[in-house]
């Protein structure tokens, strides 16, 4: 079983700093893209709230206007700060100084780049109705509009001394891919009423032909103790080269992945289906290599609990067979073996302190000296 990170960071937080009788509030975390996000709830100019919002930093991360380039991140923006908090609205890193209608974000890793054309969006845009403006052609910076034209939180153009609260965007690391090789592959098969384990052969062929008692499964185990525990999983595919295959004229072979929490080591009861499905492999209707997606959710499930990712491939029930290349079959430039693609966001580094009586973990504060409203 793995630990999590902050169980072996035992230091003291020295710098707590207290506000209006209590800690500072942490900001929101989204696991989607990394970023923690705070709304500061002090009206400022744009330039102003530019200025301020950069002289921030949180988990070792500066901090800048915050960017919002994908509807689900706005939708955590949305959800995270309601309406009801916001009695204006807040402003957000973009503008249109450089040249008119050219909205771009201009702060952040998305500086320069270009979301708008007037109120054309090319990349994700959340504009109220008829917006942007420009009224009095003085109106250039970016606000989330708290409540706008049609009554509901819309993105609306502003002039620069306009005052409005900030949310300030500490932005994650880029999202982290490993591609793993199975620790180990093979053969469970069950035919004619056996369970017989071969491991060594070079190629996996998976079938399940009842009326022939015919039932071939192929087991692999990877090795995934080098993502870090609390990871959010942001996907996972399964890479096969297939190499036998059989179908009729309307049947294909269709690959069914299993999941269970593995050890490392082969043996006859990683080939008992499971009950959690979570991959399948659209008709295999060539030889050729497959990509099988795989369900984030579970991988991410076993981090805390499991070194190993177990994967149980079994046939859809329709009598076809598919064969797909092992460890051993692999020939370097024409026959590849699997291969696991995951792409994980880490957890956000957290300092952990040792207190009295026991362990207790506390996540640190940064030292701030403005006010909060």
């Amino acid at each position: 079983m793995k630990l999590s990170s902050s169980f072996f960071i035992l230091v003291f937080c020295f710098t707590l700093q207290f506000v209006h009788g209590g800690l500072l509030a942490e900001p929101a975390y989204h696991p989607g893209n990394g970023s923690f996000y705070e709304l500061i709830d002090v009206t400022l100019t744009w330039p102003d709230a530019n200025a301020a919002a950069s002289s921030l930093s949180y988990a070792g991360r500066q901090g800048h206007l915050a960017t919002i380039t994908s509807n689900e991140e706005n939708q955590f923006v949305l959800n995270t700060f309601s309406p009801e908090t916001l009695p204006r609205g807040f402003w957000m890193g973009a503008n249109d100084v450089a040249v008119e209608g050219e909205w771009r974000w201009v702060t952040g890793p998305e500086a320069g780049t270009l979301f708008s054309l007037g109120r054309t969006g090319v990349g994700f845009t959340f504009w109220g109705s008829n917006e942007p403006t420009n009224w009095k052609g003085i109106e250039h910076y970016l606000v989330f509009d708290a409540e706008g034209g049609s009554g509901l939180p819309e993105w609306d153009d502003k002039p620069i001394d306009y005052a409005y609260s900030y949310l300030v965007e500490y932005s994650g690391a880029k999202a982290s891919t490993v591609s793993l090789a199975p620790s180990l592959d093979a053969l469970a098969d069950f035919s004619d009423g056996g369970s017989v384990l071969v491991d060594g052969g070079s190629t996996i062929n998976v079938q399940n032909v009842d009326f022939a008692n015919v039932d071939r499964r192929g087991v692999m185990e990877f090795n995934i103790s080098s993502i870090p525990d609390g990871s959010t999983i942001v996907s996972a595919t399964l890479a096969l080269d297939i190499i036998v295959k059989t179908s009729s004229s309307d049947s294909n072979p269709i690959l069914q992945l299993h999941g269970y929490s593995g050890n490392g080591t082969a043996e006859i009861a990683d080939g008992q289906v499971p009950s959690n499905l979570i991959g399948q492999s659209d008709p295999i209707l060539n030889l050729e290599m497959i990509n099988i997606d795989i369900d984030a959710e579970y991988v991410e499930s076993l981090l805390s609990g499991s070194d190993y990712l177990g994967l149980l491939a079994v046939n859809n029930d329709n009598y076809q067979q598919a064969g797909f290349v092992t460890l051993e079959g692999a020939i370097a430039g024409s026959r590849y073996a699997p291969v696991l693609t995951i792409e994980y966001v880490p957890e956000p580094a957290t300092l952990s302190i040792l207190a009295m009586g026991g362990l207790a973990l506390l996540k640190c504060k940064r030292t701030d000296t403005r006010r909060r409203l």
